[in-house]
C-alpha cells in the first residue's frame, strides 16, 4: 500500500491533582480549548464531557502520534490555560491517565455514557466507575493502584 490506513478510537479518563472539584461542570469552554489541540495534532474528538474533578475525551487518532503524547499535549497546554480561565494558579491535572480503546461498532454506546456523565456519577463514584473499566477490559490493578481515584481531605 501507499498510505496508512487506520481508525483508532481512544477514551481517555484523567483527573485534577488529588481529586480536586475545580472544574465547572460540562464546560464547553474547557472542552473549546482541548478541542484546539486535538485538532492541531491531526486528531479528532468524538465526544468530551467532564465533572468537576475528572474528564472523559473519546478521540479518533492517528497512528503516528502515541497515547502518551497525546497526553502530555492535552494537559500541558490545557492546564497553563486552566490556571488563568479558573484563576487557580495552583491547577494541575493529575500525573496518569487511563486509556481504552474501541472498535467502530461500540463508538455510539461510548459517546452516549460520555455526554451522559453528570447523570451516570449521581448513582456512581469515580473510583467504582474505573474499576469497572479496568474489570471490563481486563487491565490488572491493585488497591495501591485506586488511591489515585479518591479524593484527598
Amino acid at each position: 500500500m501507499k498510505r496508512t490506513y487506520s481508525q483508532l478510537y481512544i477514551q481517555f479518563v484523567f483527573s485534577v491533582k488529588y481529586r480536586r472539584h475545580l472544574l465547572i461542570l460540562n464546560d464547553r469552554n474547557l472542552h473549546k480549548y482541548i478541542n484546539g489541540i486535538v485538532v492541531r495534532l491531526n486528531c479528532k474528538i468524538l465526544a468530551i464531557n467532564n465533572m468537576a474533578d475528572h474528564i472523559h475525551i473519546l478521540i479518533s487518532k492517528r497512528p503516528d502520534i502515541s497515547e502518551a503524547e497525546l497526553m502530555q499535549k492535552i494537559k500541558a497546554n490545557s492546564s497553563r490555560w486552566l490556571k488563568k480561565y479558573l484563576n487557580c494558579s495552583e491547577f494541575e491535572w493529575q500525573r496518569g491517565y487511563s486509556a481504552f480503546s474501541y472498535s467502530q461498532s461500540r463508538l455510539a454506546a461510548v459517546k452516549k455514557y460520555i455526554r451522559n456523565q453528570q447523570e451516570h456519577h449521581k448513582n456512581t463514584t469515580y473510583r467504582d466507575e474505573m474499576i469497572r473499566y479496568f474489570q471490563k477490559f481486563e487491565i490488572p490493578y491493585t488497591e495501591e493502584d485506586l488511591e489515585g481515584f479518591l479524593p484527598c481531605d
